[in-house]
């Protein structure tokens, strides 16, 4: 069989840290990057993989795509301003896992 494109993009998401508060960002291709959130301040983005051994959980870099079957993703935000009080800054995370459709289960038994 043959596959045809008719348009692929490459998206990338990153934290500018060398602006106050850090931002994430979002480049779609080769345009400028642009602003989602403020105040973020850590993203991580790792991988649930089927090896048909091991099956590791949290791979920062797959060596091999085609087994990853969920993404994890961790991000956290902090205020803009430190609270008088104590001179910190409010903190805040969010963890969430992402099953891809059709390859979150796979049968070893076929």
């Amino acid at each position: 069989t043959s596959a045809v494109m008719s348009r692929l993009r490459m998206i990338t998401y990153f934290i500018d840290n060398t602006v106050e508060p850090p931002r994430l960002m979002r480049q779609i291709n080769f345009r400028a990057a642009r602003t989602v959130a403020h105040g973020i301040d850590n993203l991580q983005l790792s991988y649930d993989l089927a090896d048909g051994v091991t099956n590791p959980t949290n791979v920062k870099s797959p060596a091999q795509p085609n087994q990853i079957r969920k993404a994890n993703l961790y991000l956290s935000a902090r205020s803009a301003q430190r609270v008088a009080t104590t001179g910190q800054f409010l903190r805040s995370s969010l963890s969430t896992q992402v099953a891809f459709r059709s390859l979150a289960f796979v049968d070893r038994y076929q």
